[in-house]
């Protein structure tokens, strides 16, 4: 989607989601209900624990925006979405860099040898078409029951019949609510895959992290809360850190020039593919000292609060 006046209203829809979020106790109960059953998952089948990660990051995700409980691997919500996105890596891994060098290969025939990525097209747009439409009808139908829950969907469709929108602004519900899983399960997969990995190679900031948790959560018998994050410093640098480490979109996604431009002497046409070198920024010594490593402590304070490097960059730049 090119940026522009469409562009911003999906933004400020998908804010308006976020904020949601995090003003409803509701949303963040759903949220810590799925990482509890993720907790009991692991402590079952510890080996399994990819599976678990996987059905933990779309059942919350699932959960939250269309208020669709996912049960199993096999559920629907996911397996249907997992195949859009795959057809997507698919394109990206094989012609999709191919494409962006010469852009005249989308015009020809899928015949021409190497276009074979047109079929990959094809079916991604089906699968991705299904993502966007058969979430949503099948929970507005569930909403329509007497056992409604609580899903970000159902909000933006209480002030969507508010507002009076059109098919336009349906359109785009079902847009975002799609976008927000597309975006948020396999990432949030690879980042805890990376936290797995680092836990297992750094076994001391595992320990350093259990002391913690335990003296601020020890007495009182009960697992983390949403509540506790501005007390557990070490953990929220934790996270900074494995986003750092192994940021999940090393190159983060192609944009396209909107306009010609000049930076530092290079001339950028018009429409021309760009990505940012987010695995380069975090490999950058003169900001992170002994990049390679996995240390936490580069984002604590002497006094032991975070500072105020967030690793924002690490998600992207719009």
């Amino acid at each position: 989607m090119p940026y522009g006046e469409k562009w911003r209203q999906h933004r400020r829809l998908f804010q308006e989601g976020l904020r949601d979020f995090v003003e409803e106790s509701e949303d963040q109960r759903i949220g810590l209900e799925k990482v509890y059953e993720l907790l009991v998952n692991l402590l079952k089948d510890p080996n399994n624990f990819r599976a678990h990660i996987r059905t933990w990051a779309a059942a919350t995700i699932i959960g939250i925006m269309y208020g669709h409980d996912v049960a199993s691997n096999n559920d629907y919500f996911v397996d249907l979405a997992e195949k859009a996105l795959g057809t997507f890596v698919t394109f990206a891994a094989t012609s999709g860099a191919l494409v962006n060098i010469f852009p005249f290969m989308r015009y020809l025939p899928a015949w021409f040898p190497g276009c074979g990525f047109q079929y990959i097209v094809r079916e991604g747009r089906d699968w991705v078409h299904d993502m966007v439409d058969k979430p949503y009808s099948i929970a507005v139908d569930n909403m329509r029951s007497t056992k409604r829950k609580s899903s970000i969907l159902a909000k933006y469709l209480d002030r969507h019949r508010t507002d009076g929108g059109g098919d336009e602004q349906e359109l785009m519900i079902k847009q975002v609510c799609a976008t927000a899983y597309a975006a948020g399960a396999d990432t949030t997969v690879s980042a805890l895959s990376t936290f797995f990995m680092a836990m297992a190679s750094y076994p001391h900031v595992q320990k350093k992290a259990q002391t913690y948790i335990d003296d601020v959560l020890a007495a009182e018998g009960r697992l983390p809360t949403w509540e506790d994050r501005s007390s557990l410093q070490y953990v929220e640098a934790i996270v900074r850190e494995t986003l750092r480490w192994a940021p999940v979109a090393p190159l983060g996604f192609f944009h396209s020039a909107a306009s010609d431009d000049t930076v530092d002497g290079y001339f950028v046409p018009q429409g021309t593919a760009l990505s940012g070198n987010i695995w380069a920024m975090t490999r950058d010594p003169t900001v992170y000292p002994d990049p390679e490593n996995f240390i936490p402590e580069r984002f604590l304070k002497e006094d032991g609060t975070c500072n105020d490097d967030d690793v924002s960059y690490t998600f992207g730049f719009g």
